[in-house]
């Protein structure tokens, strides 16, 4: 029979092993010494919190020294600090998103207007008959990198003086203007039934208050197919440049424009009369300018 070998333990390794042991048992010891001896904790005061966690139970809150996270804004002269920007902008503030900010704060915290600001202070009602806590002021620190939505956060009485400064006089009396446009193409194109539209755009016009001098009528060669409505105009490059100059002279800041077409056209552009305008259709671009140009000065 074979005889059972005994394992035996190399004294190197135990040695190693002991070695191994006492440095992981050192190790512990320095981080838990670390952490309670020698670095000292954050005063609990000053660990910021959030708005919705304290309005969960504000009573608590009173007499307190505590620090509160939330974006600064100064409503109706009250320096608030929300919890969202959204809840200031859109008018929709009440006691569980925002605190008041009382006693004294610094004009600096104006720089971190919409931006979030850590407020240290004594717990207060602001109003307690709404349930609105205060934060008597105490310190703050400004998040100066916190991205922030662009709007106005100072709800203020606007200043007067700038209106004054900038007072523009506008004419009372708007006017309407209106320009009726049909090219027609060429002889064999220029359906009648261009013509008519034109009539009854003239006609669904005056009875909504346009006057007939305001309304300029451009078609085909310049000659209408009846007496009743006026053409003043041939559908050509030159006249849609004098059509608008007179437009962008006589509109003024009310005035109002209505630009119709019933005509040929495509991707190139509203089709002119061709037998007095070989140079192509009035391109989007050009008719673009054209409205561009009045400035209504």
């Amino acid at each position: 029979m074979s005889k059972s070998k005994k394992t035996k333990t190399s004294p190197k390794k135990s040695i190693a092993l002991i070695a191994m042991i006492v440095i992981l048992i050192g190790t512990n010891l320095a981080t838990i010494y670390y952490f309670t001896l020698y670095q000292p904790s954050i005063p609990a005061e000053d660990v910021p919190q959030n708005i919705g966690d304290v309005m969960d139970n504000p009573v608590a809150y009173i007499g307190k020294t505590f620090t509160i996270t939330g974006y600064y804004v100064i409503s109706a002269g009250y320096p608030l600090l929300v919890e969202s920007l959204i809840s200031f902008m859109n008018n929709s503030l009440k006691p569980s998103n925002y605190i008041i900010v009382t006693g004294q704060p610094p004009p600096s915290m104006e720089e971190f207007l919409g931006l979030q600001c850590d407020v240290k202070g004594v717990g207060e009602w602001a109003d307690q008959s709404d349930g609105v806590l205060g934060v008597r002021f105490s310190s703050y620190i400004g998040r100066v990198g916190e991205s922030t939505f662009p709007g106005i956060y100072e709800d203020k009485v606007l200043d007067m003086a700038w209106f004054k400064d900038n007072l523009e006089v506008i004419d009372p009396t708007a006017e309407k203007y209106a320009v009726l446009y049909s090219g027609g193409i060429k002889p064999e194109k220029a359906y009648y039934r261009y013509w008519n539209d034109i009539i009854y755009m003239h006609f669904i016009l005056q009875m909504h208050g346009y006057s007939e001098d305001n309304i300029y009528v451009v078609y085909k060669d310049g000659v209408g197919e009846d007496t009743y409505t006026p053409v003043e105009y041939p559908a050509t490059h030159t006249s849609m440049d004098t059509v608008f100059n007179i437009l962008s002279q006589e509109m003024g800041a009310r005035d109002t424009l209505f630009f119709y077409t019933t005509n040929h056209g495509g991707s190139g552009g509203i089709s002119v009369w061709g037998p007095m305008d070989n140079t192509g259709a009035l391109t989007h671009n050009q008719v673009a300018d054209w409205l561009d140009s009045i400035t209504c000065d």
